[in-house]
């Protein structure tokens, strides 16, 4: 579902409208369904890669605070632990395939095993949303966030999946606290160049 697409443009007016008339009075109602969308939006894709973008949400979640809460080598441990499969991931999708394909033609493999590894949508961004969060809770620049459907919603915001920013825990998540923030945060994210190019498509 490109941005520029009639899908994109349709799903979106959905989503707002849902938002704007039923859900904007109801904090938690309105992130279920931004969740909700985030989901089908990157679903529509591959729903294959929602096991992998939930499952690195989830432990984000969990690390969070044991980064916060611990001391020394045990803070290392789960930063290291975090970073490590954050950044692992985006390299095994990114460029794993591209360094077997090398090693075999440096070293004339003639039956090499071609390996065609899908790369899943916006894994870059929510990496280093991920990668982001990690870091200002070790510098002690953000708390760990406890409301996992506030998190979640972090990482998998459909807005910017594809085409950036990659936003700042500490600008997002207090935003996601409040009720009726999308509105403000749209007309943010229309006033970007990139939107207004994708806009002039439409």
């Amino acid at each position: 579902m490109q941005f520029t697409s009639i899908a994109f443009f349709l799903f979106f007016t959905g989503v707002f409208g849902l938002y704007w008339f039923v859900c904007k009075k109801n904090l938690k109602l309105q992130n279920f369904l931004l969740l909700a969308s985030s989901y089908i939006f990157y679903g529509f894709w591959d729903w294959r890669f929602l096991a992998l973008l939930v499952g690195s949400s989830a432990i984000t979640y969990y690390l969070g605070p044991k980064i916060a809460e611990t001391h020394g080598k045990t803070k290392k441990i789960y930063l290291n632990t975090g970073l490590v499969l954050a950044i692992g991931t985006l390299f095994y999708f990114k460029y794993f395939g591209f360094f077997i394909d090398s090693f075999a033609d440096l070293f004339d493999i003639k039956n090499k095993i071609t390996l065609s590894i899908i790369l899943p949508l916006g894994i870059s961004f929510y990496t280093f949303r991920i990668v982001s969060y990690f870091l200002d809770i070790k510098n002690n620049k953000l708390k760990p966030e406890t409301d996992a459907l506030a998190l979640f919603n972090y990482i998998a915001f459909f807005p910017s999946m594809t085409s950036g920013p990659i936003d700042k825990g500490g600008l997002l998540l207090p935003q996601l606290k409040k009720k009726g923030f999308l509105k403000q945060k749209m007309v943010l994210m229309l006033q970007d160049r990139s939107c207004t190019e994708h806009l002039k498509n439409w």
